[in-house]
């Protein structure tokens, strides 16, 4: 891969050209200077996620964070993991099968309680374990700016939205291209310390006045470093014999993205193709390439809008979607043998409507219905023999109603109330009733002050869903002693509530905020090492639990982000959180093994001796500088750091504190230099090699952390 680079760059490029040829350079939107922009003007941005519509971010009903465009490009951001990194809150936690998101002081294998959405699609895949910080696709290069919901947000956008919402807004095409006109660009990214490539073409058009189109394809491949993985033993730490890439190691993948709009129509299609995360494992110190090992991600969709406005008063928005998804894991042992593995795959049919009112006096009415249809297929495979054997399919049919009003008529304040009703019959038992609403204060044109409630939900994932004590799923594994066993799974789904308290100042210089949180969950749903319960049916076959309602959860804690402009070319900001999590009961669905006593039994260390939460840190912080020290040159320099994360260290009832870990980043941009519409940046990322132990929650011990990254990113405007 790293002899051939610059060659695929040419030919992808020599591909391109007669799309290109006749089109000029044009100003990009991410061309704006922000920083020439006073943060009273920034602070009437609107947003989308808080309300399903575009609304000012004082009067949000949710905590949201914005990050434009601009950030992406000042900043350096390559992947989502490098955004959420420096989110109010947010933390990239590790585990041993799957990295994780970690927020509010609060982790979760599977990390399902964060809803993905690209244009408002969601594309979190039940047919796997929820999204991680491996999940690169989609790229950023289309993305015209990312809004984040610290905390739950079911009651509009129904289940996975339990403690956050990850919202993708990407470019129209009119948004790139002036009238007559087509853009087109071309970006080669390159990071030199482990070797990852990522080519992407960008095009935009309008189609005459009454519609544009929008085509991003993207191309990758990724190797990574060996990282030392320790796990509990017997006494104490000790290595993994596995010892796995565990960033963004990838095969060649890739995304294609395109979306056109004509009147109130709008067309989005997306193929993304993630190939061999994990792959190459290391066994007892010897490398092991495997071409097929690790996990693939595919995940399409198909979705057609309609979003008229039927009167001055009232307006429509609908849309019909489809999605497919399949999820491959193949495990190799040290003879390079197939050691075992599964395929998840399902498709899914979709119907959203939402129609808004603002007919009556002082009053925004919006109500909704979601409808889906999910098929289900998953398999498992064992050696030797390749047998192959089900582990859960079927059909899920779901529906979500929702109902909200906002009412203005008592000057300065506005008030929210909205209610969800929320029905799966196949992934949850039963339906919920969600509610949300919000008290918000404008006292005056520097100062708001707001009271937020919201809820979420989340039900089990597809690959860890298995049946209850009246219906357990049998599974047949020659791989068990008793070839034949009970599988169980959460009994309920995972509930959360929050409240936030949230003060915000803006003047012409300045912006900050101030939130207090508290969060509630119910029936955290947890992931454990196929735990072999030691009961049985009544038929004699034995009981194990794959996943369960571990318990009830607390979360506490303090956000405060702000930024300060010092003069027309330079603007600092930052950000810190302080979070803790605790248990208010731990109980398995094994009414024999409760408490701690059913933590030990499932091997796992989620909660240390003072009921917190471990893999999150209590503290953490972000600060950085944007400086334009020219007009066509720019840096960022960011700081990170993070202290008072728990983890287990032995099998005895330890647990140590690690942190603080503090980590530098760089980031030079240089805009139409050497030639009208090229852009050369050069970052480095963790500039001083921190590679800090990371503890895992789920199945305790630690691992090393990513160390330098050091790469360049040339973008060309035809």
């Amino acid at each position: 891969m790293k002899k051939t680079i610059f060659s695929k760059a040419l030919l992808f490029s020599a591909f391109l050209m007669p799309f290109t040829i006749q089109a000029k350079w044009i100003d990009n939107p991410g061309e704006r200077n922000l920083l020439s922009m006073d943060l009273m003007a920034l602070a009437s941005v609107q947003v989308y996620t808080a309300s399903r519509e575009w609304t000012p971010i004082h009067e949000a009903p949710s905590v949201v964070t914005v990050i434009t465009d601009e950030d992406i490009r000042r900043r350096g951001y390559h992947n989502l993991k490098e955004v959420l990194d420096q989110v109010p809150g947010f933390f990239n936690s590790p585990d041993e099968s799957l990295p994780l998101i970690a927020n509010r002081g609060y982790t979760q294998n599977p990390s399902n309680n964060y809803l993905l959405l690209i244009d408002g699609h969601a594309i979190n895949s039940v047919a796997d374990e929820g999204i991680g910080i491996n999940h690169m696709l989609p790229f950023l290069h289309q993305v015209k700016r990312i809004e984040v919901i610290r905390g739950p947000g079911s009651t509009l956008w129904g289940g996975d939205a339990a403690n956050g919402i990850i919202h993708l807004i990407t470019y129209n095409g009119k948004d790139l291209a002036q009238p007559g006109e087509l853009f087109s660009q071309v970006t080669l990214d390159y990071e030199f310390s482990r070797p990852r490539h990522i080519i992407n073409s960008l095009f935009g058009m309008r189609l005459g006045d009454e519609g544009d189109l929008m085509l991003s394809l993207t191309q990758t491949e990724n190797e990574a470093e060996f990282l030392p993985l320790m796990k509990r033993g017997s006494s104490d730490l000790e290595p993994h014999p596995r010892r796995r890439y565990k960033h963004e190691a990838q095969r060649p993948s890739y995304e294609v993205h395109m979306k056109s709009s004509w009147r109130d129509f709008r067309l989005a299609l997306r193929s993304a193709r993630e190939a061999g995360f994990y792959r190459n494992q290391q066994i007892d110190g010897i490398d092991i390439p495997r071409d097929n090992d690790g996990k693939d991600f595919n995940f399409d969709f198909m979705e057609l809008s309609y979003s008229p406005l039927i009167t001055d008063d009232l307006s429509l928005e609908t849309d019909i979607y489809r999605n497919w998804s399949e999820v491959s894991w193949r495990n190799y042992d040290a003879n390079n043998t197939l050691d075992n593995g599964w395929d998840s795959t399902y498709t899914e049919t979709g119907l959203n409507t939402i129609l808004s009112y603002s007919g009556i006096t002082d009053h925004r009415v919006k109500g909704g219905i979601q409808w889906r249809r999910r098929v289900f297929d998953g398999q498992y495979f064992v050696t030797p023999g390749n047998e192959r054997f089900e582990t859960l399919t079927g059909t899920e049919n779901a529906v979500g109603v929702f109902v909200e009003n906002q009412y203005a008529g008592i000057e300065d304040w506005l008030f929210t109330l909205g209610a969800r009703y929320e029905d799966n019959d196949f992934r949850q038992a039963g339906s919920d009733l969600l509610y949300r609403g919000a008290a918000i204060w404008q006292f005056n044109d520097h100062w708001t002050f707001k009271y937020l409630y919201n809820s979420g939900i989340v039900p089990a994932t597809l690959t860890r869903s298995r049946g209850s004590l009246d219906n357990p799923l049998i599974v047949t594994d020659p791989s068990y002693a008793s070839g034949t066993v009970a599988e169980l799974g959460p009994e309920n789904p995972q509930l959360s509530y929050s409240h936030d308290l949230q003060a915000s100042y803006r003047n012409d210089n300045t912006e900050a905020s101030i939130t207090l949180f508290k969060q509630d969950i119910e029936g955290y749903i947890a992931r454990v090492i196929s735990f072999n319960t030691g009961e049985t049916l009544s038929d004699g076959t034995p009981i194990w639990i794959r996943e369960t309602n571990l318990g009830d959860l607390e979360a506490i804690g303090i956000e405060l982000d702000g930024r300060y402009q010092l003069n027309h070319s330079m603007q600092v900001y930052g950000n810190y959180a302080w979070a803790v999590n605790k248990a208010k009961s731990r109980t398995g669905n094994i009414s024999s093994l409760p408490g701690s006593e059913f933590d030990l039994a499932i091997n796992t260390s989620y909660f240390n001796e003072d009921s917190q939460m471990t893999g999150v840190p209590e503290h953490i912080w972000n600060l950085g500088l944007d400086w334009s020290f020219s007009s066509k040159h720019r840096m960022n320099l960011h700081y990170r750091g993070w202290t008072g994360n728990w983890g287990k260290i032995t099998n005895e009832p330890d647990f140590k504190v690690y942190g603080p870990e503090h980590y530098v980043d760089l980031n030079l941009l240089c805009s139409n230099c050497y030639a009208q519409g090229f852009e050369f940046q050069g970052y480095i990322k963790n500039i001083f090699d921190n590679r800090s132990l990371l503890p895992s929650s789920a199945h305790g011990g630690n691992s090393e952390g990513l160390g330098r990254e050091i790469g360049a990113s040339v973008v060309y405007r035809f």
